[in-house]
């Protein structure tokens, strides 16, 4: 049996949508930052009812830092 791994795209468009929009970020590129990041997580999470909330936050804490490091700003700590 093959393991099917749920695509982020069609429960979580609406996050990756804020997402693109709140960093100034090509959908596209958050697109697939946030399905490499479900992906990464679920492979070893044991509750996945907070999965979506984890990404989204992961997601958005890569691309500030991006965005911080791009504009010559001191990388946060935390």
């Amino acid at each position: 049996m093959s393991e099917q791994r749920p695509s982020p795209d069609a429960g979580h468009q609406q996050t990756i949508e804020s997402l693109a929009r709140e960093t100034d970020t090509p959908i596209d590129d958050v697109r697939r930052l946030y399905s490499e990041e479900h992906a990464n997580l679920a492979t070893s999470a044991r509750v996945k009812t907070f999965l979506p909330v984890l990404v989204g936050r992961r997601v958005r804490n890569i691309l500030h830092s991006r965005s911080n490091r791009r504009a010559g700003a001191p990388r946060a700590h935390g």
